[in-house]
């Protein structure tokens, strides 16, 4: 009896040992877990692109709306002259006979210590070209002497204003000069000179007549002094 009491308690130890749970968990394989930080690596990688891409698409936006919104430069308006603007018609009225100019140019008399001057001539007849030794005359010729170029459209007073008639259509005179002479800037452009212009509403009174309309100049460098 006592000697197989020792085996009954092996017996029972082995049974309970046996019993319990020894099974661990089991570790992941080596090449899922490289599987998994690709993935994981490639993902971050791509988002990474996403936001580069929105970051310069927001550039992009950015900059195209600062473009829309930086002011155009504007040339000067004073330096325009379109339409009737670029049209001579003045009416010159004179002891009771009536006449008209359609065409006129200038050139720039030499500096003289002031401001610079212009000599400009409106005409009716002749050669429409810039004038020349052999140019045929016209019917009619209107001077305007010593002419500030105007910077703006501060109207400009006193400057000598000459009517002289070839055909003596209008006055039998050699020549007529004006009493008293307004003469309003419309636009102006001196530089370069082959593009150069000047333009001026005109109001003139003779004695027993007017001279009134609109003038556009042209430059000729036959005028020049």
């Amino acid at each position: 009896m006592d000697r197989l009491l020792p085996f009954a308690l092996c017996a029972v130890l082995a049974a309970c040992s046996s019993s319990e749970d020894t099974s661990q968990p089991e570790a992941p394989a080596p090449d899922a877990a490289v599987e998994a930080t690709s993935d994981s690596a490639e993902a971050d990688s791509e988002a990474t692109d996403a936001a580069v891409s929105d970051s310069e698409v927001g550039d992009a936006v950015a900059e195209a709306s600062a473009e829309d919104a930086a002011p155009v430069e504007a040339g000067n308006p004073f330096e325009t002259c379109e339409g009737a603007c670029a049209q001579t018609s003045l009416t010159v009225t004179l002891g009771g006979n009536k006449g008209t100019l359609d065409r006129a140019q200038f050139g720039f008399n030499a500096p003289s210590g002031g401001s610079q001057t212009i000599h400009m001539e409106a005409h009716f007849g002749g050669d429409t070209g810039c004038p020349s030794e052999t140019s045929p005359s016209p019917d009619r010729t209107v001077v305007f002497g010593s002419v500030p170029i105007p910077s703006d459209t501060t109207p400009i007073e006193g400057t000598p204003v000459t009517l002289l008639d070839f055909d003596g259509s209008i006055s039998s005179n050699p020549f007529d000069k004006a009493t008293q002479v307004k003469l309003i800037p419309v636009a102006a452009k001196v530089s370069p000179p082959g593009s150069a212009f000047v333009a001026f509403d005109v109001e003139v009174e003779f004695a027993g007549g007017t001279l009134t309309g609109h003038v556009y100049a042209t430059h000729c460098d036959s005028m020049d002094e």
